[in-house]
């Protein structure tokens, strides 16, 4: 289990934060408790708002020296997860606890795929559903 926070920002909006621990430190699940309460009660709002407008960010690339210019629709966060030789672009739309009106899409850059549908009992064929939605307010697949 992750320590997990939900922290008030001054434009009223929540953000849900989780503390990860390396697996060697984390074993002493009492140190690692103490460790994320002080660092969530020394959080301060800073300036900054959350852009939530249409915008356009420069996000890295696993192409060395290469950056990607994407499309951020409005209400939605932007981020990018990096790993050992790829990136995930996350998109996440912004809702109100407690709101089923969620959506995200995530995009995987880089070549690693990871193929975990079998920790899940599923098989190949059965890993990958296509569904027809909205996105960004037009159609897709």
């Amino acid at each position: 289990m992750y320590p997990v926070a939900n922290v008030r920002q001054k434009d009223g909006s929540v953000q849900r934060v989780r503390l990860l621990f390396d697996e060697g430190f984390a074993a002493d699940h009492a140190v690692c408790m103490k460790m994320a309460e002080e660092a969530v009660v020394s959080l301060r709002p800073g300036g900054r708002v959350l852009p939530l407008d249409v915008r356009e960010q420069s996000s890295p690339s696993y192409e060395a020296g290469k950056r990607y210019e994407v499309d951020v629709p409005k209400g939605c966060v932007y981020h990018m997860q990096e790993g050992d030789g790829f990136y995930i672009a996350v998109f996440e739309k912004m809702r109100r606890a407690g709101s089923d009106d969620w959506g995200g899409l995530s995009v995987f850059l880089g070549d690693h795929p990871g193929m975990f549908y079998p920790e899940y009992g599923l098989k190949k064929d059965d890993a990958v559903e296509t569904k027809k939605a909205a996105l960004t307010g037009s159609e897709a697949e």
